[in-house]
């Protein structure tokens, strides 16, 4: 409507199209917006939702279950307590390791974490994927929340500042909350 009133604008491309399903339109949104504009990650997992796509559902299902929610955006000072946006690394850990310790990894942040916006959360993700998909023998989860407490999330991921890459960052999580899980383990739980 407003480029009718615009004389510089003499024509204005359009396409309409009719689709079966709300699926196979946001299957179509995908594609077109691909080539149109460079759609981030959160973008593209919520157009996979709307388009019914088994792998999205399932992250959704398994972050909700957690007690948390995907973030709607990629801005950090947008985020909201106990939103994640670390779709991707949820979905690799859940082709490597199953939904089971994706769900445990997910659900021990939400329970350590409550009402805390975690903007390093893919670090802390990253770092609890490797301490629960092959836990040390005589492994406690529970003592691991307890770990997990003495901080908050922000200074959790101060352990990994400064670093550069997902697996870096990750190892430096890991090998900070084993720390700290040790130490509470050797002063008996205290």
């Amino acid at each position: 409507m407003a480029a009718s009133q615009r004389e510089d604008i003499p024509q204005l491309p359009c396409c309409v199209f009719r689709y079966e399903s709300i699926q196979e339109e946001a299957r179509m949104f995908i594609v077109a917006n691909r080539a149109r504009k460079p759609m981030n990650r959160l973008d593209d997992f919520f157009a996979a939702v709307a388009a019914a796509d088994e792998d999205a559902l399932e992250i959704q299902q398994l972050v909700t279950d957690a007690g948390l929610q995907v973030a709607r955006t990629t801005s950090l000072t947008a985020w909201g307590p106990g939103e994640v946006a670390f779709t991707s690394a949820i979905a690799n850990s859940v082709r490597r390791f199953g939904p089971a310790v994706t769900s445990a990894v997910l659900t021990n942040m939400a329970v350590a974490f409550p009402d805390q916006k975690m903007r390093h959360g893919g670090a802390i993700f990253g770092g609890l994927v490797r301490i629960m998909s092959s836990p040390e023998l005589d492994f406690d989860p529970d003592r691991l929340v307890t770990a997990l407490q003495t901080r908050t999330a922000d200074q959790w991921g101060e352990c990994a500042a400064g670093l550069k890459g997902g697996d870096t960052r990750s190892a430096a999580l890991h090998d900070a909350i084993m720390k700290t899980y040790k130490e509470q383990t050797s002063n008996g739980g205290s």
